[in-house]
């Protein structure tokens, strides 16, 4: 079976909730860079909130992501 390129340079596909959860942070993030919000992340592991964002009014937004596990349409 070919390498894909993530084993190439050394990372290997996984399934692990910590990174489905990095993951579907880092969208969360593009979505909300994409709509104009200024973000913030968490940078630790742990406490309430994985995201600040703030709005053009500087509104804050805090954010907590969660993934759902399943196969939802």
């Amino acid at each position: 079976m070919a390498n894909t390129k993530l084993e190439v340079i050394g990372v290997k596909p996984t399934k692990s909730h910590s990174r489905k959860g990095d993951i579907a942070e880092l969208k969360a993030v593009t979505f909300l860079l994409e709509k104009g919000y200024e973000v913030f992340r968490n940078c630790g592991c742990d406490g309430p909130v994985d995201i600040v964002a703030i709005d053009k009014e500087n509104n804050v937004s805090l954010i907590d992501v969660k993934t759902l596990v399943g196969n939802y349409v």
